[in-house]
């Protein structure tokens, strides 16, 4: 596989990534607010609890994914820990989408 694909292909596991982050988010979001429309009665107490849990999780969990993506050039992790988001790799500069 020539280095053009490779590229490509990373950037299209690092746009992955983003959609599970923001979709665990936005979509968990609907999804809690959804059942406590539709079944009131039933979020309650630890009912709420895990919702809320399962949410968070899933949010944490997709972030977590999400920042371990490996910089198609350097291997190191692209977003680092800080907050933002960053148009360069933190360790060889290379920027996001860049196909070589």
């Amino acid at each position: 596989m020539d280095t053009k694909a490779t590229y490509r292909a990373a950037w299209a596991d690092f746009s992955k990534r983003n959609r599970f982050f923001f979709g665990s988010i936005y979509g968990g979001g609907a999804l809690v607010m959804l059942i406590t429309v539709l079944f009131p009665s039933t979020t309650s107490g630890p009912v709420w609890i895990v919702l809320l849990a399962l949410w968070i999780g899933a949010a944490v969990g997709t972030n977590i994914y999400r920042h371990m993506f490996p910089c198609p050039r350097c291997g190191n992790r692209f977003l680092g820990w800080g907050v933002g988001w960053p148009e360069r790799c933190g360790t060889c500069r290379l920027p996001r989408g860049e196909d070589v």
